[in-house]
């Protein structure tokens, strides 16, 4: 039995919270400061200095599609754990500037 749109609703909230948490809690430190601004401005597509929810919606549509590795509209546990780690990798791997490194870095 599949799930009401609400449990879907709620099931990918979860997970594109559980991705976003670790750049959070990296911005929340004092040299997160630049991240967090950086991030705001990506998101930011218009720049009006404000993430409308359609921007922020775009910003998870983009991270679900990346962590979703084989397109089946489903991120299963496996795609969420290559997923979770390669964020993780990419904090580590931080510029000294605070940047992230580029894709592929």
């Amino acid at each position: 039995m599949r799930g009401s749109k609400i449990e879907v609703l709620l099931g990918v909230s979860a997970i594109v919270l559980g991705l976003t948490l670790p750049v959070l809690a990296r911005a929340a430190e004092p040299d997160g400061i630049e991240a967090r601004g950086k991030a705001m401005s990506l998101a930011d597509t218009n720049k009006d200095g404000k993430v409308s929810a359609t921007e922020w919606k775009a910003v998870t549509d983009l991270r679900f599609k990346k962590s979703d590795t084989n397109s089946d509209g489903q991120i299963s546990k496996t795609e969420y754990e290559a997923a979770s780690e390669k964020l993780y990798t990419r904090m580590l791997n931080r510029k000294a500037d605070g940047a992230p490194p580029a894709e592929g870095e």
